[in-house]
């Protein structure tokens, strides 16, 4: 009976074995698939608007946010940030020009219901630009 156990234990070791080594394999095809799939994503032609220069990106955005305003749109400094963030949401490109784009942060809303964060975020966020509160 020893013997017995002693050889379905090393068939059970067998089987780990071959297993674990069929886990490594589909490991390694893994990472191989996500990296092809990875080159395959940057060889991807981009949208046009993805090569617009940011300098005129940022004078859409303004024109876009400047209508918004004029339509009382965003007249409630609550508005203004979600806003923004739907914009950011865009692409890691568009969330980088906007929350590097000072000109972008000037008009500020205040109210006396106006998060004192918010504001101090606009403020620093539109940098040296002269501001429109």
């Amino acid at each position: 009976e020893l013997d017995q156990a002693r050889t379905v234990l090393a068939a059970l070791e067998k089987q780990e074995q071959d297993l674990l080594d069929q886990l490594r394999s589909v490991r390694s095809a893994t990472h191989a698939q996500k990296i092809r799939v990875e080159e395959l994503i940057r060889q991807l032609p981009r949208a046009p608007i993805s090569r617009l220069p940011n300098e005129l990106l940022v004078q859409i955005f303004k024109l876009s946010l400047g209508a918004a305003l004029e339509d009382d749109l965003l007249r409630s400094p609550d508005r203004q940030l979600p806003w923004m963030q739907g914009l950011a949401g865009v692409s890691r490109h568009w969330k980088d020009t906007i929350l590097n784009s000072p000109s972008l942060w000037t008009t500020i809303l205040v109210t006396p219901d106006s998060k004192a964060a918010l504001v101090k975020m606009r403020l620093h966020r539109s940098s040296q630009f002269a501001l429109d509160i």
